[in-house]
């Protein structure tokens, strides 16, 4: 069955008022073209003209039509999101300010932006986009939990701010940072608990104040292996030791950093007889020069430095791991 133009002007011609010459050259610019029709294999809607419902009842200009080539994952989200609750920001922002103070916390438009870095994936940083979204599960957010003292200090309640100040966390947020000023060449935070839970390097209203991306996505996997360790220690009653933590992190951090460079070692080998670009740009490769080395031919390696700390940080956590 062939397809047609299913012609939807109208049978009574609408009154013409002006000049048919205009008139002619509005319907060339303004007509939409005509709709399809026929089988369902062979005849597809139109491209453009398509509203979300609750766009058009709308006070004001009405929006402009959306392409259905232009329906992506994000934009479908956004529109499904405005329909429950508008433009309304996360609570989070103001729960996190009014807990922090008189820490000042950054943008949180600029937290958001900054999920996701070259050296963590969604998977990485889980537990902290938790954390800056207050889904984290801590004992005072439990009514039926049976005390809410914290699990690792057992002396003051445990709330997610807590987590960045508690007498057993300290020094697992003073190694990460140490590290990522001693080998990733960062400059040192203002403060520890914003760089943690933020990102945040500098004063909350310069122009740039989130920390270096290396030194972000080393924190992310810092945090994304202590909460898992912070929750077995109610799950398994197992005994939290933040040197044991540290080296996880440590770890999956030179891990991140690998499968970058097989990145580059990939498409190196898929397009090397090809004339398709085969090389990175140089911006690209030396993107992270304190974490791994990224040559045009497709190889790398790992920061001797980085390897030396995980080397030192294996043996700190093993002789832990006997003395308990």
């Amino acid at each position: 069955m062939p397809t047609e133009a299913w012609d939807d002007t109208p049978t009574i011609p609408k009154p013409e008022y002006g000049s048919p010459h205009l008139n002619e050259i509005h319907d060339r610019i303004y007509k939409k073209p005509h709709p399809i029709i026929g089988p369902v294999d062979k005849a597809y809607p139109r491209n453009i003209g398509w509203f979300p419902e609750h766009t058009r009842k709308q006070a004001g200009t009405p929006p402009s039509p959306f392409k259905i080539s232009d329906l992506t994952i994000k934009r479908m989200t956004r529109i499904f999101t405005d329909r429950h609750i508008g433009r309304a920001f996360p609570n989070c922002a103001k729960n996190w300010r009014s807990r922090m103070y008189p820490e000042k916390i950054m943008s949180f438009m600029k937290i958001f932006k900054s999920f996701d870095t070259r050296l963590s994936d969604a998977t990485e940083e889980r537990q902290w986009r938790k954390f800056v979204q207050r889904a984290t599960n801590v004992h005072n957010r439990n009514p039926d939990a049976p005390t809410h003292t914290c699990r690792l200090c057992k002396i003051e309640t445990e709330s997610m701010k807590h987590l960045l100040f508690c007498r057993q966390t300290k020094p697992l947020w003073k190694a990460a940072i140490k590290l990522t000023t001693d080998i990733l060449k960062a400059p040192r935070p203002g403060s520890i608990p914003l760089a943690v839970a933020f990102g945040q390097w500098r004063a909350h209203d310069a122009d740039d104040p989130l920390g270096p991306e290396d030194a972000r996505a080393f924190l992310r996997h810092v945090f994304n292996h202590f909460y898992h360790d912070f929750s077995n220690t109610d799950l398994k009653q197992s005994t939290f030791e933040w040197r044991i933590t540290y080296y996880s992190a440590l770890i999956t951090f030179r891990q991140a950093a690998q499968r970058r460079g097989q990145t580059f070692k990939r498409l190196f080998a898929n397009r090397r007889w090809t004339n398709l670009p085969a090389i990175p740009p140089q911006e690209e490769l030396q993107a992270f020069p304190n974490v791994i080395q990224c040559f045009p031919g497709g190889t790398s390696t790992i920061n001797p430095a980085l390897n030396a700390e995980i080397d030192r940080a294996k043996a700190e956590a093993f002789r832990q791991t006997r003395s308990t």
